[in-house]
């Protein structure tokens, strides 16, 4: 607030008061990627940053929130302005196939704010069919079974071949 006299040429001296807001220093968050696809027992890393807005210089301590079977790990748990933090998530085993929100909230005095991620969870054995709704290790055999009765034909030809061009002639019993 700045108080003082305002001087008007040709006319008598005023006192005049002039209140002036500057903006408050804040902060936003943003992850890059905002939405991951896990399988079930696995992970997935994803970057928060902070950029800074009206001047802001502090740093934010960020924390996480997240559903049951959901593991998320902040590095480092502190970013200032131009910074970020590695977010890494981990899905339980047994957590349900579906949809999740993980949200990252940062907290500068009396600033806070928070970021959403959408997580997707996907089953372990859906990941593991990549033919014919085959599980691999099904493919796997069916591929060897596949390979040997080939050889095997290719084998016994061979052998009639051999056998014709040297003239022998099986007897019939």
């Amino acid at each position: 607030t700045y108080a003082g006299d305002v001087a008007h040429t040709g006319s008598s001296s005023t006192p005049s008061s002039i209140t002036i807001t500057a903006p408050t220093p804040d902060f936003s968050l943003n992850s890059n990627p905002s939405s991951l696809t896990i399988i079930q027992g696995s992970s997935a890393t994803t970057t928060i940053t902070l950029t800074a807005q009206n001047g802001f210089s502090g740093t934010a301590s960020l924390s996480a929130t997240a559903p049951n079977g959901v593991t998320v790990t902040l590095n480092p748990s502190s970013i200032g302005p131009g910074q970020s933090s590695t977010i890494t998530i981990t899905i339980s085993n047994t957590l349900a196939v579906g949809s999740y929100t993980v949200n990252i909230t940062g907290v500068s005095g009396s600033n806070s704010h928070q970021t959403t991620m959408s997580i997707t969870v996907n089953s372990q054995i859906q990941q593991t069919q990549p033919f014919l709704g085959l599980p691999t290790i099904a493919f796997a055999l069916l591929a060897a079974s596949t390979a040997a009765a080939g050889l095997g034909t290719f084998a016994i030809l061979r052998r009639k071949r051999a056998r014709a061009s040297s003239g022998f002639v099986p007897k019939s019993p």
